[in-house]
């Protein structure tokens, strides 16, 4: 399996998974949709497939030769113009992107999610792969689109395999592999230049106090992670991964606001938890009422990450895979 098909090669996490699979003898096949993306990616030693997610034909050419689909792009709700854009973007061009796959013979398709998708609104403490996914409507809008994306893959795998048996046929028995990451963090963030614009105009608050932990794991650790589960995964695997130990909230983001030049005195302004989700409902029907482009600066998604306990463990990973740590959190702030 040496020829790997990616998406989002371009953005933050996409550009580490290239340099990981290229620094490991694979060849990388990027999707690309403008010539300053090839550009990057080309740099990085991948080879560019001019296509667009929603090109069903264009994606069968692009994907023709492959044996791994490693489907990294997704819209976050700090760059969709609507809530339709993102559904279309994350949902739609997944189902086509693993139709499309199957068909032309892929061997391994490895579905990039978020642990958002258990994500319930209350504190989530050391959560395994076998946790359960909340009612949908629980979820805020990015953790529902990679929810409704995760099932599709997850029902189809196992239709698939169903019928394969029942035949007693040697069909496509394409395995699907889905990585869940936390918070993913490194050098070249675009989100984290984004939240110092924030703090820099005074927009940044922590929410509740900002007391709460989460999980994270750096892009060099999470990029080893995901060409070890399509090397070493089985069919319908879930993958944790993360850098291990959680960290404060308020803690992580100011260690890299400060690594970023943020003056001190500009990260002291606190919301109380009430109030901020009032911001939420409010700012929700103002965007919907007056139709305004983009999604809201405070979403459901955001407020929970931000105010709630939300760890997960990663044993699976370490365990079958033999996931390691690839750097350290004080090696990853040192690169900031």
């Amino acid at each position: 399996m040496k020829n790997i098909f990616l998406t989002g090669g371009s953005g933050f996490l996409g550009k580490y998974i290239i340099e990981e699979l290229v620094e490991n003898g694979y060849n990388v096949f990027a999707l690309s949709r403008s010539n300053s993306s090839s550009k990057v990616m080309s740099q990085l030693g991948a080879q560019i497939k001019m296509t667009s997610l929603h090109d069903e034909e264009g994606l069968k050419e692009a994907i023709k030769g492959c044996d791994v689909v490693i489907h990294c792009a997704a819209k976050l709700e700090t760059n969709s113009d609507s809530v339709e854009e993102l559904y279309r973007d994350n949902c739609d061009a997944t189902e086509l992107l693993y139709k499309v796959s199957k068909q032309v013979g892929i061997k391994v398709f490895l579905f990039i999610s978020s642990e958002g998708v258990i994500m319930n609104g209350e504190h989530i403490n050391d959560a395994s792969e076998d946790t359960p996914y909340p009612p949908l409507e629980q979820l805020g809008w990015y953790n529902k689109s990679k929810a409704i994306s995760e099932q599709y893959i997850l029902n189809q795998s196992s239709t698939s395999n169903e019928k394969n048996t029942n035949r007693n046929s040697g069909g496509n028995n394409m395995k699907s592999i889905i990585v869940r990451l936390p918070l993913v963090w490194g050098p070249r963030d675009n989100v984290l230049d984004y939240l110092v614009g924030l703090c820099n105009k005074f927009q940044w608050f922590w929410i509740g106090g900002g007391k709460n932990y989460l999980s994270i794991v750096h892009a060099k650790n999470a990029a080893l992670g995901i060409r070890l589960a399509f090397e070493k995964g089985d069919d319908s695997d879930i993958y944790h991964l993360t850098d291990g130990q959680p960290v404060q909230y308020r803690q992580f983001f100011t260690d890299r606001f400060l690594k970023k030049n943020v003056q001190s005195w500009k990260l002291y302004m606190s919301l109380p938890i009430p109030f901020a989700w009032f911001l939420v409902w409010f700012m929700a029907i103002v965007w919907k009422l007056f139709n305004l482009k983009g999604l809201p600066l405070l979403t459901k998604t955001g407020l929970i990450y931000s105010s709630k306990n939300f760890t997960i463990l990663d044993y699976k990973a370490r365990n079958k895979l033999g996931f390691k740590n690839k750097i350290s959190y004080n090696q990853g702030m040192s690169e900031l």
